[in-house]
Parts: structure tokens; C-alpha cells; sequence
């Protein structure tokens, strides 16, 4: 009963060889072959004209006859052309027999399960490629064997001392585009106190916190202009320290 029912679950389908799809066959081809092995079967053939096999395999008519040749070439299929009464012609196309061929050229790997084993055996024919398969000696030629091992992690560039000064101060790293500019002005002096003065003006003032002027000109002169020319800079830190 269980063979019964798994015969009528695997109707309609047909089989292909494995060496078909190592002979290096045109996308045309290899499509137009697998219409012919449905429709023709092992023993069978196919009747049916160019136009209807272009409109059923989505290929031109120029296509079909090209991949036709090519199948007839590798010797999968013979063409015999039979006219009819009004002297029209028609290709009556037969499969023709590679079972043999096929199991004499099969590879190993195909006996084995485990898809790591595929993969070892056929990094080892390319040391030692089949003669009998000439298909799957050039394939095996083509596996470029690759170290798999976890990929080492590059080394992070440290952080210049001066951009941590700036960013314990501000609370955030500059812009990359910057960084030169940040290292070269705090690098100088590396008046910690006078940096952190100079940026906490700037916010009392109520100035930009993104604009960097308090860096570039205050921390480079070394002093805190006064405000509206009217306070010090001794009494501006002093509203500093009151409001703190």
C-alpha cells in the first residue's frame, strides 16, 4: 500500500542524467532537452513543429533550431526529417541513450550524502582529476580552496590624547574631518583647565555649542574675551561658579 501510494505521488516527471548538466550546455539547449526527455520519454518522440516547441520553452523559432543542433552535436538527441504529403517537412526528434555513458563518467561524489564530503572530494580531484569525466575534472579545476578559519580582528587605531581631552569636556568626539585640527590646537598648549574655562564661557554666553571658535581662537590665545567689552573675564566665571 505504501508503494502504491508514493507511485502516485511521484507521477508526471522524468528523469535526466547528471552528465547533462556537467556538458556545458547553452541555457537554450539544456531547456529544449528537458521538454524532449517529458515529451518523448526514454523510447519515444517528440512530433511536434518548431513553432509549437518555441511558444512552449519561451525561445525564438531561431533559438530552438540552434539548440536543436547543439543537442544533436553532443549526441542527445537524432533528428529525422519527414515530409509530408503536401511536401512540407517536419523534424521527428528521438532521444538518444547516455544511461550507460552517464553511469560510467559518474563521480564518487555522487554516492555520498553528506554535502561536506561532496566538497572534499571534489577539492581533491582537482590534485587528481577524473579521466573518465572530463566534465567534472573542469570543474574541479575551477574550486579555489580558501582559508575558512574565523577571520583575525583588526587591531583598533587608538585615540589621540587630545581628542579624549575634548571629549570629556564636551561629552562627544569632534568630526573625523576635524581631528587634525583638534589635535594639533589642544597638543600645544594641553592646558586642561584652560580648556574646559574656555568651552564653559562659550555656553554661559549662550553661544553655538556646535561651533568650535571658543577652541580655536579662545584656548589659542590663552584667554576669555570680555563680554559686550563690559565684564571680565574674572567676573564671567564668576556667574559660572554661581550658577554651578
Amino acid at each position: 500500500m505504501a508503494e502504491t501510494q508514493v507511485l502516485r505521488e511521484r507521477q508526471c516527471f522524468y528523469m535526466t542524467p547528471n552528465m547533462i548538466d556537467d556538458m556545458g550546455l547553452s541555457p537554450f539547449a539544456y531547456r529544449l532537452y528537458g521538454h524532449f526527455k517529458r515529451v518523448a520519454g526514454e523510447d519515444g518522440k517528440c512530433w511536434q513543429s518548431t513553432s509549437a516547441l518555441a511558444t512552449h520553452c519561451c525561445m525564438s523559432i531561431g533559438s530552438v533550431s540552434k539548440a536543436k543542433k547543439e543537442l544533436v552535436e553532443k549526441k542527445l538527441i537524432a533528428i529525422e526529417n519527414q515530409k509530408g504529403e503536401r511536401g512540407f517537412g517536419r523534424d521527428i526528434v528521438t532521444i538518444l541513450d547516455v544511461w550507460q555513458a552517464n553511469r560510467e563518467n559518474c563521480s564518487p561524489s555522487e554516492h555520498i550524502s553528506s554535502p561536506h564530503e561532496q566538497y572534499v572530494h571534489l577539492v581533491k580531484s582537482k590534485e587528481e582529476p577524473s579521466k573518465k569525466n572530463p566534465y567534472i575534472a573542469q570543474a574541479a579545476s575551477e574550486v579555489k580552496v580558501t582559508n575558512i578559519s574565523a577571520p583575525k580582528k583588526q587591531a583598533r587605531t587608538p585615540i589621540p590624547e587630545p581628542v579624549k581631552w575634548y571629549r570629556g569636556i564636551i561629552g562627544r568626539y569632534p568630526r573625523k574631518a576635524l581631528y587634525h585640527q583638534v589635535i594639533e590646537t589642544i597638543g600645544k598648549k594641553r592646558d586642561g583647565p584652560l580648556l574646559r574655562r574656555c568651552y564653559e564661557a562659550w555656553l554661559a554666553r549662550g553661544y553655538n555649542p556646535q561651533n568650535m571658535n571658543w577652541l580655536f581662537e579662545w584656548y589659542v590665545s590663552g584667554a576669555i574675551p570680555p563680554m559686550n567689552g563690559k565684564r571680565s573675564e574674572d567676573a564671567e566665571l564668576q556667574a559660572i561658579a554661581e550658577a554651578w
